[in-house]
């Protein structure tokens, strides 16, 4: 999780004086509740941006779904390193981002990965 937002001892602080702030309160509750919905819904933010960013996929069918734009598969038997790396050649290979710097980490990457 992200500190970015508010505890839910933060929030109870905020609350005007005349409402009750301790813990046997319902404001504690309901506050506690909302701030716990936050942070699922940050971690699924994160895991779904994962998923979407070809180096940081963990899943076969993340990078299958990046794989698609570029026409790319998975071979039989091959690694998931092999796999993102070659996925990562091929969208290099389509951009003029591409460099010979960038294809010789790839390639020790794919065989460091033998």
């Amino acid at each position: 999780m992200t500190d970015e937002y508010p505890t839910v001892e933060e929030l109870t602080t905020a609350l005007p004086a005349f409402m009750p702030k301790d813990e046997t309160s319902g404001n504690y509750d309901l506050l506690w509740a909302a701030a716990e919905a936050i942070d699922r819904l940050d971690a699924d933010i994160e895991t779904v941006d994962k998923a979407m960013t070809l180096q940081d996929a963990e899943k076969a069918s993340s990078i299958n779904r990046i794989a698609d734009v570029v026409g790319a598969s998975r071979r039989d038997g091959e690694s998931l390193e092999k796999y993102r790396a070659r996925v990562l050649m091929e969208f290099q290979a389509l951009t003029a981002e591409g460099t010979i710097s960038d294809i010789f980490i790839l390639l020790s990457s794919i065989l460091r990965g033998k």
